[in-house]
């Protein structure tokens, strides 16, 4: 969980309630990209083992999010809440934070999600640009006295190959010619992990729904948890307007001409009528029939033929649970 300074603030601001766990770190794998004289290869393994053990406190504020939303019971355009209400700290292994930028940075790729070739990568969430900028700063002043320069990579992939993914950058990138080694640590995060009990419960390789709506509960529950989301919704403030923005911009980025997500979900963003329940279902139902229609072969005949493989091949690809972390260093 992201710990608040309660004198910056409090309650639901979790950071899209992920809840990032480094003590069961994963391991370390160090990879060499390439060799030459004057580089020790091992300072990319040194820096990730300081990255993963040392903590830092990330400043940022959440006005970007707060304008976006014009739905149901706003009260505010980002303007009427001083400074001091819309900054958010954030205390945690700088290697979480690496993690925690790159979930909230979630990108949905519309041309293959849905066939839309005239979109591209629609992101997510607006509040999580001025997140992975904090944490570049805080990064670039942690590494600051290195006799090596770094950067480092935090991709997560819910779905391995498929249609959705988060990205974060922090620090500098390498010359085209620079001696580059680097060490990869996969981060545990707290979304629901769904891939060994979807693989159970896919008795038939055409079972792409299962599939779909497995990754689809987890990806709405990991991001806007019911109960919480909930007490959120019948608070009042900053941390009321950012819960129903996330509604909103889930429902907007789902949005198509055959779905009624963004309509269904709307009355109950209204904090007398408050239904996070409500809300999550019709996400996770709109998200599940696109992810499921994206899962199947044009032939449906041939179920292995399907962008991912068949039904089970899919299930083995949900990775919801873990971010990878890639730290590069060079000279």
């Amino acid at each position: 969980m992201i710990e608040t300074d309660r004198g910056v603030s409090t309650v639901a601001d979790v950071t899209l309630a992920i809840l990032l766990v480094v003590a069961a770190m994963g391991v370390l794998v160090t990879v060499v990209e390439r060799e030459e004289a004057g580089h020790d290869p091992m300072t990319a393994e040194y820096t990730a083992e300081t990255i993963a053990s040392g903590t830092m406190n990330v400043t940022y504020d959440v006005r970007a999010a707060l304008e976006a939303y014009d739905g149901p019971g706003a009260a505010h355009d980002g303007t009427d809440y001083t400074d001091e209400e819309l900054r958010r700290l954030a205390h945690r292994p700088m290697v979480a934070h690496a993690a925690a930028a790159a979930v909230l940075n979630l990108e949905f790729d519309l041309g293959r999600l849905r066939g839309e070739a005239d979109h591209g990568a629609v992101e997510l969430s607006t509040e999580a640009a001025a997140y992975e900028r904090a944490v570049d700063e805080a990064f670039q002043t942690r590494l600051v006295e290195s006799s090596f320069d770094t950067q480092v990579i935090a991709v997560w992939e819910p779905l391995d190959g498929g249609p959705l993914r988060g990205t974060a950058e922090f620090g500098q990138r390498p010359p085209p010619q620079a001696d580059v080694s680097a060490s990869t640590i996969t981060v545990p995060v707290d979304m629901p992990s769904v891939r060994e009990q979807t693989i159970d419960r896919v008795d038939d390789p055409d079972d792409f729904d299962v599939v779909a709506t497995a990754l689809a509960r987890s990806l709405v529950e990991g991001y806007l948890p019911a109960r919480r989301s909930q007490r959120a919704l019948e608070s009042n403030g900053v941390a009321r307007d950012l819960t129903a923005y996330r509604y909103q911009r889930f429902a907007q980025v789902l949005e198509t001409e055959t779905n009624d997500v963004e309509s269904t979900v709307a009355p109950a963003l209204s904090r007398r009528t408050a239904n996070a329940t409500k809300a999550n279902a019709a996400l996770t139902r709109a998200l599940a029939a696109q992810l499921e229609a994206y899962l199947e072969p044009d032939d449906s005949t041939q179920p292995a033929a399907g962008p991912l493989g068949n039904a089970t091949t899919a299930a083995e690809r949900i990775s919801t649970g873990a971010v990878r972390v890639t730290v590069r260093t060079w000279q």
